[in-house]
């Protein structure tokens, strides 16, 4: 229904970044918990770093409206919109 090929070698390459994406939620979450242990701050952290990634892959602001000192934050960042 969404276009997806009948292939194994493209479903497990899909599960896995899928699979990554959760371990580096999970580890990030784990993180904030650990820098505070007040689930209002260690939420506070989590949205920051959220809203930061969305923002410097794409998702709300265009490459080309950034600002060229912000720019560079896409490369870091591992919500990919490329």
């Amino acid at each position: 229904m969404v276009g997806f090929e009948h292939d194994a070698a493209k479903f497990f390459t899909f599960f896995a970044l899928i699979l990554i994406g959760q371990f580096v939620a999970v580890t990030f979450a784990t993180l904030c918990v650990a820098i505070s242990r007040n689930f209002a701050e260690a939420s506070l952290i989590a949205n920051l770093n959220f809203t930061l990634q969305s923002e410097a892959c794409g998702y709300f602001l265009q490459e080309s409206s950034m600002p060229v000192y912000i720019r560079w934050t896409r490369w870091i960042s591992y919500v990919v919109s490329r």
